[in-house]
């Protein structure tokens, strides 16, 4: 789920939440995870429109690790097309650090509510 605040017609400020399911190799087990891991990410951050729909964005905060795991850094930076008539198309690499890092490309399509 994303959350949008416009601060001008170009620039806006999102606030995310979701929950990520993840199968994890033996090598990143320091981190706190366990063979099949679930996740909280919750970010913040920028989206830019550069031209037309197009637009840049970067988003920080944190991605809690459920059943009792680690707290890690979380980023992801983008880019995407909005299309007319709400919805939206982007391509970002999430990462997630703490003494070491992991990170998954993810491809996004979505519909935005006005």
């Amino acid at each position: 789920m994303k959350y949008e605040i416009p601060l001008s017609s170009t620039t806006y400020v999102t606030l995310s939440a979701g929950y990520t399911d993840l199968l994890i190799k033996d090598e990143f087990k320091h981190l706190g995870f366990v063979t099949n891991t679930g996740a909280i990410p919750l970010k913040g951050g920028i989206k830019y429109y550069v031209d037309n729909g197009f637009f840049i964005e970067g988003q920080v905060g944190a991605a809690f690790i459920t059943g009792g795991g680690s707290t890690l850094i979380a980023y992801s930076p983008g880019v995407g097309y909005s299309f007319d008539g709400g919805f939206e198309a982007g391509v970002r690499y999430e990462g997630w650090a703490q003494e070491g890092s992991i990170g998954q490309v993810g491809l996004r399509l979505a519909y935005r509510f006005k």
